[in-house]
């Protein structure tokens, strides 16, 4: 990965809402396969949802939000090996990877985590154009960020696996009142510390997605406005949040058209700072 930013010339697309330098800040970078013909449309959909989520996010707790994306003909080993080699997050801040895209592992692999494909066309082989979610996870988190959440969705089946990866289904949203309750959106962002670690699929299986986006994602999005919903009477944390998102996104590829469901893997590590 670090041999492959040294190469790279990025035209990374960063935006940048910024309300001083002592505030803790919210960092996301995302990459996404918005030009592969299969799920390209379901990736360009996942960046529509992180992205808004995440700015809103930052809005409503007053913090300076800093966003990358990589996606179109930008997406590449070297541009997304440069951009985590230039990331450079406060020791306050809140750092976020998300990957929406393709993945494989290898026939040996022992690493429950997924390889992403980084092919920058559906020519170009994807064992020779990848990066392991493993290696990504160790130096995102070597940055030293207060809170780190690094997100892939992909699929974990091994390399040269034909799967389907998009269904027709559309996934359901409840018309219920949404009103959150900002103490609760604090104290996830903002009195929390450690790192946050997930993957759509465990090894062997497929993860799926629509035109509205990856399971996974989708499963994230609701998952964390239930933890922060007025409704809900436990306390949020981000060990319940994955383990919710995880569960929904197996819900969601249970049935309904989709030869097998997905059941994705984490590692959670967090504590409270107040």
């Amino acid at each position: 990965l670090l041999a492959a930013a040294k190469k790279a010339g990025a035209q990374n697309k960063t935006e940048v809402m910024d309300k001083g330098a002592d505030t803790p800040t919210l960092r996301l970078l995302m990459v996404a396969n918005t030009e592969v013909t299969d799920i390209g449309i379901a990736c360009q959909q996942d960046i529509k949802n992180v992205t808004n989520e995440f700015r809103n996010i930052a809005r409503v707790l007053d913090m300076p939000y800093e966003q990358t994306l990589i996606s179109e003909t930008d997406f590449n080993k070297e541009n997304v090996a440069k951009a985590i080699k230039d990331f450079h997050p406060g020791s306050k801040d809140i750092a976020v990877f998300v990957y929406s895209g393709h993945g494989f592992r290898f026939q040996d692999q022992k690493d429950y985590f997924p390889c992403i494909d980084l092919s920058p066309s559906e020519y170009d082989k994807a064992v020779e154009n990848y990066s392991t979610m493993t290696d990504i996870y160790n130096a995102f988190t070597a940055k030293g960020a207060r809170l780190n959440i690094v997100l892939s969705d992909c699929c974990n089946t091994r390399v040269g696996q034909e799967t389907p990866t998009a269904v027709s289904i559309s996934t359901l949203f409840s018309r219920a009142s949404n009103s959150f309750d900002a103490d609760k959106l604090r104290n996830l962002f903002l009195s929390q510390s450690g790192n946050v670690w997930a993957t759509a699929a465990s090894p062997g299986e497929a993860s799926w997605c629509s035109v509205k986006g990856g399971f996974f994602l989708l499963s994230f999005i609701e998952s964390l406005r239930y933890q922060i919903s007025t409704l809900t009477q436990d306390k949020p944390s981000w060990e319940a949040l994955i383990s919710l998102t995880i569960d929904e996104a197996r819900k969601k590829t249970n049935g309904n058209g989709v030869p097998q469901e997905q059941n994705g893997v984490k590692e959670v590590k967090t504590k409270s700072i107040h």
